[in-house]
């Protein structure tokens, strides 16, 4: 089931918080495992303690974190992306074409050979850029950090 929060919310920061077994639930809209949330906004914040988060088409900036659950995010336009967890992984997928700047760093990073990566690739950690942009900055305890070209 997916709900549409209204047009209202289109220039503000939505924030919403998650409990264990990826329930995920607002002060206005509950939700139940498995459920959906389309959000019209340009900016939103979503935490979780120890639930997964997924994200689809992301288009502005987005802040999430988790404490233990992994993280996926499609990246359609993205704008700042600020993501963190304890000891999840992180998945992002994005257009060849992604132009930003990049801060990773996890218990590893990947980076798919298909963007034009211009940094420096440690074990743990990347940083550089992607033809310049947005900033994209992604921290993890131990999980994997991998962005990947769709």
């Amino acid at each position: 089931m997916t709900r549409l929060l209204p047009l209202l919310a289109l220039a503000l920061a939505l924030p919403a918080f998650a409990q264990s077994g990826d329930r995920v639930f607002d002060e206005t809209y509950p939700f139940r495992a498995g459920d959906e949330l389309a959000v019209a906004t340009s900016s939103a914040s979503f935490g979780t303690s120890s639930g997964d988060l997924s994200f689809g088409d992301v288009e502005g900036d987005l802040r999430a974190s988790t404490s233990s659950g992994d993280l996926r995010a499609d990246l359609a336009k993205p704008g700042r992306v600020d993501i963190s967890t304890g000891s999840g992984g992180v998945r992002l997928r994005a257009p060849a074409s992604l132009a930003a700047d990049l801060d990773l760093g996890g218990g590893s990073v990947r980076i798919d050979r298909d963007f034009r990566f211009a940094g420096e690739i440690r074990d743990r950690s990347a940083e550089g850029q992607i033809g310049g942009g947005s900033v994209l900055r992604v921290r993890t305890g131990s999980g994997t950090v991998s962005l990947s070209a769709r």
